[in-house]
C-alpha cells in the first residue's frame, strides 16, 4: 500500500488588483521611483495599497524619495526580492510581508566619488550623515543596536522569508493573489528594437510576449 503524506501550509491571503498594488521592479533609480509616485499619486484611495518589493536595491536619494511617501501614507509592502535599498522601504513600512520564498540582503552602504580632496571629503560628511540615519531607522524596526546592525549587514545579511520573521526584519508571511484585471493588463519594455511585454501581475516576473520592430 503507498501512503502519501501531504503537508499543507496556510499562510495570510493577500489579493491584488489594478487598485490596490504598485510594483517596484528591477533597480531604484529616479525613473523606477517617480514612476512609483507617479502611479501613487493617481489612486484616489491610498488605503491598503500595497508597495511590491522585487529589486536589487539601487540609489539611496532615489529610494529617499520613495521611502518618504510609503511613511507618509504609512503604506504596506509585500517584498519578494528585496536587496540594499529595497531592504531600506521594506523596514520603512507599515506592515512587512513577506513571501514564502521571498529573498531579502542588506549590507554597508556603498558609493564611488573622485575628484578634489575637500569635495571628496564634504560629501563623505553627507554620505556618513545618511548612513547614520537610516542605520538607526532599520535598527529601530528590526529591534537591534545600531551597532548590532553594522555588525550584521558589515559581510552582506541574506534571509529568506521565514528567517526574515524570526529576524524581526519582516511581520507576516502571506500567499500572493492576482485577480483576472490585473492579469491581463500589461506593460513594454523597450530595448532598441525588441519589446517586451509583461503582465501587471508581479508574479509573473518574464516577458508574457516579445515584439520586434
Amino acid at each position: 500500500m503507498l501512503t502519501r503524506f501531504l503537508i499543507s501550509c496556510s499562510y495570510e491571503q493577500l489579493h491584488l488588483t489594478s487598485k490596490n498594488v504598485i510594483v517596484l521592479k528591477n533597480a531604484v533609480d529616479d525613473a523606477s521611483v517617480s514612476d512609483t509616485i507617479y502611479k501613487l499619486n493617481k489612486m484616489a484611495n491610498k488605503t491598503n495599497v500595497y508597495i511590491y518589493l522585487d529589486t536589487p536595491g539601487g540609489s539611496v536619494e532615489s529610494g529617499n524619495r520613495l521611502l518618504t511617501e510609503i511613511k507618509k501614507y504609512n503604506l504596506s509592502c509585500i517584498a519578494d526580492k528585496a536587496y540594499s535599498m529595497g531592504f531600506v522601504l521594506l523596514q520603512g513600512c507599515k506592515t512587512r510581508y513577506v513571501t514564502p520564498y521571498a529573498r531579502i540582503m542588506q549590507h554597508q552602504i556603498s558609493y564611488g566619488i573622485k575628484g578634489e580632496k575637500a569635495k571628496v571629503d564634504s560629501y563623505q560628511q553627507f554620505i556618513n550623515q545618511l548612513e547614520d540615519e537610516l542605520v538607526v531607522m532599520q535598527a529601530n524596526r528590526v529591534l537591534l543596536t545600531p551597532q548590532e546592525f553594522r555588525y550584521k549587514t558589515m559581510n552582506e545579511w541574506w534571509m529568506t522569508g521565514k528567517h526574515a520573521l524570526s529576524n524581526n526584519c519582516a511581520d507576516k508571511m502571506v500567499d500572493v493573489f492576482c485577480d483576472e484585471k490585473l492579469t491581463k493588463q500589461n506593460y513594454t519594455v523597450n530595448y532598441g528594437p525588441i519589446k517586451l511585454v509583461y503582465s501587471q501581475c508581479p508574479l509573473i516576473t518574464d516577458p508574457i510576449d516579445t515584439k520586434i520592430g
